[in-house]
């Protein structure tokens, strides 16, 4: 695979997959907003076909998903920093949710 890297963040990548050669262009788009979300679109070009991939991201901390949480109308559940059940810590980068109704 061969890649270049803009100084603006948007990639482009010439690969080879399963002996097809193709194009793979990604941008990512991070709003300006406050509500976390983010759009991370990967274009694959092949010699047949264009493909357009967007996998939007959305970013949450304790607050927000919370208040997620309450107004889906869920009133059971339990924060941790990870999958295994470590304590939750405001300063940790993953947030693990078990949440019944």
């Amino acid at each position: 695979m061969i890649c270049s890297s803009p100084p603006y963040g948007h990639f482009i990548c010439l690969a080879v997959f399963d002996k097809v050669k193709s194009l793979h262009f990604e941008a990512i788009y991070q709003y300006d907003d406050e509500d976390g979300t983010e759009l991370n679109q990967h274009i694959i070009v092949t010699d047949k076909e264009v493909n357009c991939y967007n996998i939007w991201n959305h970013y949450f901390n304790r607050k927000t998903l919370l208040a997620e949480i309450q107004y889906a109308g869920f009133a059971n559940f339990e924060f941790y920093g990870d999958v295994a059940g470590e304590q939750f810590s405001d300063t940790g980068e993953t947030i693990c949710v078990v949440i019944t109704k």
